[in-house]
């Protein structure tokens, strides 16, 4: 299923190199502001450099909801390649049906992950050392800052992982022993109502 989709991914990654490339739009513009247009006074000079700025605000903003659609396509196409044969081993009787009985469910969290804004911010993780680099170049104490700053992120999403993990997996089970039950009162209905 993932093979089938390499098209999908290769353009997500493409797409996102040109998104992470026009993020400096904003940075480059105050610089040409302050460095050409302030000196000179030269308003044709402020009035092409808006214009541009403008399409290439417009043509970012163009790209990430060509990335967001592509995304949730990607998600959608390998939930319909992987949905006949996660629903026909959930619904197999043994040990091995019990075991894939929530493969349904799992295969809509993975749509939705894909979908969603994590999936996006993986795409542009791998950019992290080029805009850090471009800060130390900019000034190292800023640098030093922002890489101070990033570890304590770090520091504060690793301790809300830890002490989340224990009851999320408590909600988790108890989520699937109540969707268990309301799925045996509903296969059972006739027999539950007569029981009063």
């Amino acid at each position: 299923a993932w093979s089938s989709c390499r098209f999908a991914i290769v353009g997500a990654i493409l797409i996102s190199m040109a998104m992470n490339v026009l993020v400096l739009t904003g940075p480059f513009y105050m610089l040409q502001i302050y460095d050409r247009v302030l000196p000179a006074h030269s308003y044709p000079t402020l009035i092409a450099f808006s214009v541009l700025a403008l399409i290439l605000f417009v043509a970012h903003g163009c790209l990430d909801l060509i990335r967001t659609r592509l995304m949730a396509r990607l998600g959608s196409v390998l939930d319909m390649k992987l949905a006949d044969a996660a629903f026909v081993r959930s619904t197999m009787r043994g040990s091995q049906g019990e075991a894939a009985s929530h493969m349904l469910r799992d295969l809509s969290v993975v749509r939705q992950f894909l979908s969603g804004p994590a999936a996006v911010g993986l795409l542009d993780i791998p950019w992290l050392p080029f805009y850090m680099g471009l800060i130390f170049l900019l000034h190292p104490l800023i640098g030093w800052v922002s890489i101070g700053s990033a570890a304590v992120f770090l520091v504060i999403a690793g301790l809300n992982e830890w002490m989340g993990r224990k009851p999320a997996q408590s909600a988790e089970v108890h989520a699937r022993k109540e969707e268990q039950f309301v799925a045996d009162v509903r296969t059972n209905i006739d027999t539950a109502g007569g029981m009063g």
